[in-house]
């Protein structure tokens, strides 16, 4: 499946805006007072302010392609964000 344009609410789209477009350098196309869209692949993923309070997380994840995961991982680690880890692993199989 491929998802064209991800819309998610935040009560804190300033501080998304720093994670998504400052700190990980993500393309941002879009951005108004209340919300900014940014460019991943081939996909849109739009976060826009609400009040509301959320008692759920959301939950998506960004495919790397398989020759990129290490250099995404020292990526990552130069930026100060850390993957969880299971069993002292930070990359995780899913067959």
């Amino acid at each position: 499946m491929r998802i064209k344009k991800l819309k998610i609410f935040s009560s804190a789209v300033e501080q998304q805006y720093n994670f998504y477009c400052e700190k990980l350098s993500f393309n941002c196309i879009k951005k108004t007072v209340d919300s900014f869209t940014i460019q991943a692949g081939e996909s849109l993923l739009e976060i826009t302010s609400t009040k509301e309070v959320f008692t759920s997380k959301y939950h998506f994840a960004f495919n790397v392609e398989p020759s990129l995961i290490r250099p995404a991982l020292v990526f990552l680690k130069d930026r100060g964000i850390f993957l969880f880890e299971n069993e002292q692993q930070q990359l995780i199989d899913f067959p």
